[in-house]
């Protein structure tokens, strides 16, 4: 008995796709930072090894999605979920436009604070300050540990 070829999953096979392709990116832009050596690694070890995920999950995904069908079609998000995904949309917009003016330690906390929004924290206190938390430890770890530059905006540094 011959059984018909699997049609491939072609949402996720498209996702796939771009892992791949955005990894690919990844490990080319990557190779313009030093590796330096293994007592001192460079800055261009960890967009390396970020690269490197992004192309082996990528692949995995794309395997996974030709050799098992779709479970059911996926459709665009409707009604909260749509709302959900907006919403969090628009707050990595804000993000991304507002970071050098406002600062990151401002953006991260809003960001923040809109994804526990979505995520279903029910009281503003609570999402206040994990958000406040959230984006002074992330500002301590990536300045202070990692020496990056982040801007700190109307809080001023």
């Amino acid at each position: 008995m011959v059984s018909a070829p699997i049609a491939p999953n072609r949402p996720v096979l498209g996702i796939g796709i771009a892992g791949v392709v955005l990894g690919a990116g990844y490990l080319v832009q990557a190779r313009q930072y030093p590796l330096g050596s293994p007592a001192a690694p460079g800055p261009g070890v960890f967009p390396l090894v970020v690269g490197a995920l992004m192309v082996v999950g990528g692949l995995g995904t794309a395997i996974g999605a030709l050799r098992r069908p779709a479970a059911r079609p996926v459709g665009w998000p409707r009604g909260p979920a749509l709302q959900r995904i907006t919403l969090l949309g628009a707050a990595a917009v804000v993000f991304v436009v507002f970071l050098r003016s406002i600062g990151y330690p401002v953006v991260a906390a809003l960001l923040a604070y809109t994804a526990m929004h979505v995520c279903g924290y029910r009281t503003v206190l609570a999402r206040l300050v994990c958000a406040a938390v959230i984006s002074a430890v992330t500002y301590w770890l990536l300045t202070g540990l990692l020496g990056l530059r982040l801007p700190p905006g109307i809080l001023g540094g």
